[in-house]
């Protein structure tokens, strides 16, 4: 990962985010052993039109030269829905890395719970009860803020939002949940 190439990404992403008008974010971050927790990796994804399948970017919050004002504007954007799961920590460890103001939030892991599914219901059982989808969650404890990334971690990091967006959507469409 290169700063030049996340931050050519993250605006690529952008106007990717603003014609869907909704984008999947996750981060992976480290917070044992730290005063302050530590924003290690950004997990970006958004549905490719015309294309099978979803765009997803990993993001390198710890180049200090990343230009993050791409995300931090579409965060910002209230004609934008910004997809997370159990998403709290995660917005704000971008939010204060960014210095975004955050609008337009959806959270799957609220939105199952007015769907009918557990409150606290994992990523891993919403997509495997809604999606019938498996995922593989080999790297969750890992050392994020180590570099190069693995491959392990850098596919760990991609399940993590390739069925974000999918998984938002069928609640919206099963439940009546809105988007």
């Amino acid at each position: 990962m290169s700063s030049e190439a996340d931050s050519r990404a993250l605006r690529e992403l952008a106007v990717g985010a603003r014609a869907a008008g909704v984008f999947a974010l996750d981060t992976e971050f480290m917070g044992e052993g730290r005063y302050r927790t530590l924003l290690c990796l950004i997990q970006l994804a958004i549905s490719e039109a015309g294309a099978m399948g979803e765009r997803i970017e990993l993001v390198d919050p710890l180049a200090e030269d990343l230009d993050g004002e791409p995300l931090a504007q579409i965060l910002g954007d209230p004609g934008v829905r910004t997809v997370v799961h159990a998403g709290r920590q995660d917005i704000a460890l971008v939010r204060r890395r960014f210095g975004a103001e955050v609008r337009g939030v959806f959270d799957t892991q609220v939105a199952a719970g007015f769907a009918g599914f557990s409150a606290q219901a994992s990523y891993e059982a919403l997509l495997s009860e809604v999606l019938g989808v498996r995922v593989s969650k080999s790297a969750s404890f890992t050392r994020w803020d180590a570099r190069p990334l693995t491959a392990e971690q850098r596919s760990y990091a991609r399940e993590d939002v390739v069925h974000l967006l999918e998984l938002a959507a069928e609640l919206v469409r099963g439940a009546g949940v809105l988007l």
